[in-house]
């Protein structure tokens, strides 16, 4: 069985879908910014039948920030988007696999964050036309 230790090291030395997607038109976008600390994040996820198809991220930033995209990244595919919209910081902060100091919560949330802002934009769409 793997550890929460062992799921932190696998991620972070070799990141779930890391990088622009080949098909990326086909995908919605989100970008987010922590300009306390510069950690940018923008997600590529692919909706159909309101699931995550598939999920794609390119972060700059610290190994905890790029890590936890890499957990939630894996996590979210194949999820509901309802399901997606309920994960809370607990969750995020839980999947990652180790203890994070006060100082580094933003670094593990502002993943959870921008999909969250990705699905609300996908939401506004759809009510706009």
């Amino acid at each position: 069985m793997e550890s929460d230790q062992d799921t932190f090291q696998e991620h972070s030395e070799s990141p779930y879908h890391w990088g622009l997607p080949l098909d990326h038109d086909r995908y919605m976008t989100f970008s987010k910014r922590n300009p306390t600390c510069g950690d940018e994040i923008t997600w590529y996820l692919r909706i159909l039948n309101n699931q995550i198809h598939s999920a794609y991220f390119q972060a700059k930033g610290c190994l905890l920030c790029r890590t936890a995209a890499s957990v939630l990244c894996q996590n979210i595919e194949g999820q509901s988007v309802a399901s997606v919209q309920q994960l809370d910081s607990q969750a995020a902060l839980k999947g990652i696999g180790i203890n994070v100091t006060p100082g580094r919560i933003q670094c593990v949330l502002i993943s959870l964050t921008a999909v969250h802002g990705c699905l609300s934009s996908i939401e506004s769409s759809q009510h706009d036309t």
